[in-house]
């Protein structure tokens, strides 16, 4: 048996629901399960809510706005969140396309997305639409896979979704659902082009983390390799990791704030 197979997360009793599968109930219902027998995947999601609604301040009346939401989302930490997907799912309160969103000009104070952006077909679509709808001081906070050595391993030979060469078109090619190293390259190597094209959207920063915590915990994707009453030495080692994070790091957080006039 392969390491990969032998290490697969077992599916629940006689569910036949696909873990990898996009916009099903089932797949939805399967995703929840997992993460919540799953103690150091929950922490891990809560560090991401974190880190995605800091920069918003939230506050009585701001609109902050979710992109992509699946089964365990920004509102578990921070309930005011509007939750959105582009297809139907139980967790989420609204439903449309993120490049054409139903929203007035300058009515959001924020966007947060977790793992979408490499998602959305036509990224410059979804950015001017972020450009219309946010308030001036509003912010887009996304965490994304970052591309250091072993993040590049990991999600290049381990992760079911691609990783493709990135056009300046920032466009998924028809036929596939994903690129996970688009926003990587958007916000890397094409920063200039990023802000020349849509000049009142600053990048304000991309900071890497996330070296061991997620490959620990398993993902959604395999099991976990250490039982959760290991949770507090596990943050411990991420801890003692962080400074070698251009080298180890999975994730990043992407704050893009909207000028103010």
């Amino acid at each position: 048996m392969g390491a990969k197979v032998f290490l697969k997360e077992p599916v629940f009793g006689e569910k036949k629901a696909d873990i990898h599968a996009l916009d099903t109930p089932e797949a939805y219902s399967l995703h929840r399960e997992i993460i919540e027998r799953k103690a150091l995947l929950r922490e891990i999601y809560g560090f991401y809510f974190k880190e995605l609604i800091g920069p918003l301040e939230p506050s009585a009346g701001k609109k902050i706005v979710e992109i992509g939401a699946g089964a365990y989302n920004t509102d578990e930490y921070e309930p005011s969140v509007i939750t959105s997907n582009s297809g139907i799912n139980p967790y989420i309160r609204v439903v449309f396309d993120a490049q054409v969103m139903p929203f007035k000009d300058s009515s959001l104070d924020g966007v947060v997305m977790l793992n979408v952006l490499h998602h959305i077909p036509k990224a410059r679509l979804f950015f001017g639409e972020v450009s219309r709808t946010l308030k001036d001081g509003g912010a887009m906070v996304m965490v994304e896979p970052y591309f250091s050595p072993l993040g590049w391993f990991v999600y290049k030979y381990l992760h079911h979704e691609p990783v493709l060469k990135t056009p300046i078109e920032w466009e998924i090619p028809d036929g596939l659902v994903a690129n996970q190293i688009m926003p990587y390259h958007i916000f890397t190597r094409d920063r200039d082009v990023f802000e020349r094209e849509y000049p009142d959207l600053k990048i304000e920063s991309v900071r890497a983390h996330t070296c061991c915590t997620h490959i620990i915990s398993g993902g959604l994707t395999y099991r976990a390799l250490a039982p959760d009453s290991m949770c507090g030495l596990v943050w411990g080692l991420e801890a003692a990791l962080t400074p070698f994070r251009g080298l180890l790091a999975m994730f990043m957080t992407v704050v893009v704030r909207k000028r103010e006039l």
